[in-house]
């Protein structure tokens, strides 16, 4: 990384006013004492003929942290604009990127963690050049290489080549790929109120889709890649496969609710399908070794075999909104009518119905997805009508 620059040598080339900046950067860091050096470092070297901003957020860190900040803060007092937190946010379901959003003076935004740094200092001017020059893309990005921690090591780079590429509008709005988060240099957009974007756990998928109905992506091949580190404390390392699919069935749930919301009802139905998929992923990964009942894989063989002989001339509801309803949904495929769950008004998803509609419903069989509460969910079903050789479970 080059030499630190003085303040006054990084804003000599400035051909506007220092108060109107052109970039906003944009770290959040909590317990980064480690790192945050390097991505402070990374913001220093950049060389632009405009001004930016660096905006920080520290979550209140209980390392050095903070102080590490304070330092470089007053050594470069008209480049920080720093928050300090005496009480997590994140913990409290707050979204400190937004919070930084907010304050962004910039026209365009750069982000980039307290754990990542950049390395080339010709990244802002040449992002922030290109969307100057092509007010159809709403966002820049570039590659990262991994570098992994624990053995000092770099890894390959994250981007496969087939994704280094543009993207339309139209493609963006789906996620066609994950933009690395320390590459992008994106519009600074006021979104207004979108309240489910408050309630996703990966902000980044969901501001991606987002920024695609204001226009298309541009790959800088251009520029040296950032680093990304992998290391155990990160927000998204540090979890397992069940977790990451749980976020990622709250993220395209809540897609999903958004474009339904606004009456975009193609790309709300690509968003439930993409949420049916991580679910079903997410029944395969743990759902069969949590319930009541082991299921080995011999026994699973047996689940896939009976759904397969299901009367595919018939028409099944299923009883519960469970992960393995889902999978009998899959399975059943043109057979499936519809679910019936008791939490019908709160889901308010396609094709599920309560037990109100059940004598308006067309069907041949009700298929007890609620595995270890058969008998249950049968006599509550006689008690609504149903006789009693319509109701089936599959025994596993």
């Amino acid at each position: 990384m080059k030499n630190q620059r003085s303040e006054d040598e990084i804003i000599q080339n400035w051909q506007i006013d220092l108060a109107r900046p052109t970039v906003s950067i944009i770290c959040v860091t909590y317990n980064h004492e480690n790192y945050i050096e390097d991505a402070i470092k990374g913001f220093l070297i950049q060389e632009t003929d405009f001004p930016f901003e660096i905006l920080i957020h520290d979550d209140a860190s209980t390392d050095n942290t903070a102080k590490i900040i304070r330092q470089y803060e007053k050594q470069y007092p008209k480049l920080f604009r720093t928050i300090y937190q005496t009480k997590n946010q994140y913990s409290k379901g707050n979204k400190p990127g937004q919070i930084l959003t907010k304050m962004a003076k910039g026209k365009y935004i750069a982000i980039c963690e307290g754990d990542d740094y950049w390395t080339d200092p010709t990244k802002l001017q040449k992002q922030g050049d290109y969307l100057e020059a092509h007010p159809d893309v709403v966002i820049s990005f570039f590659n990262t290489n991994l570098y992994y921690e624990d053995t000092k090591q770099f890894g390959k780079l994250f981007l496969k080549q087939e994704k280094c590429k543009n993207y339309t509008a139209e493609e963006l709005i789906t996620i066609p790929t994950w933009l690395p988060t320390s590459t992008r240099v994106y519009r600074n957009i006021d979104f207004g109120n979108i309240p489910e974007r408050n309630k996703v756990l990966n902000g980044d998928d969901f501001l991606t889709s987002i920024l695609g109905n204001y226009g298309g992506a541009h790959y800088q091949n251009n520029i040296e890649p950032t680093i990304y580190r992998v290391h155990s404390e990160g927000l998204w390392q540090g979890i397992n496969l069940q977790e990451k699919l749980e976020q990622h069935l709250n993220t395209y749930f809540w897609i999903y609710k958004y474009y339904k919301r606004i009456g975009k009802n193609k790309v709300a139905s690509f968003f439930f399908k993409q949420y049916e998929n991580r679910l079903l992923k997410l029944m395969r990964l743990v759902e069969c070794n949590s319930l009541n009942k082991l299921i080995t894989y011999q026994s699973f063989n047996k689940l896939e075999s009976t759904i397969s002989n299901l009367q595919q001339d018939k028409m099944y509801l299923v009883y519960g909104y469970s992960a393995f309803g889902r999978y009998l949904k899959a399975n059943l495929k043109t057979s499936f009518k519809g679910f019936i769950d008791l939490n019908y008004k709160e889901l308010n998803l396609p094709d599920i119905f309560s037990l109100l509609d059940l004598n308006k419903l067309k069907y041949d069989y009700i298929i007890i997805s609620l595995l270890g509460r058969e008998e249950i969910i049968t006599n509550l079903l006689l008690e609504h009508g149903v006789k009693k050789d319509k109701i089936t479970y599959i025994d596993i």
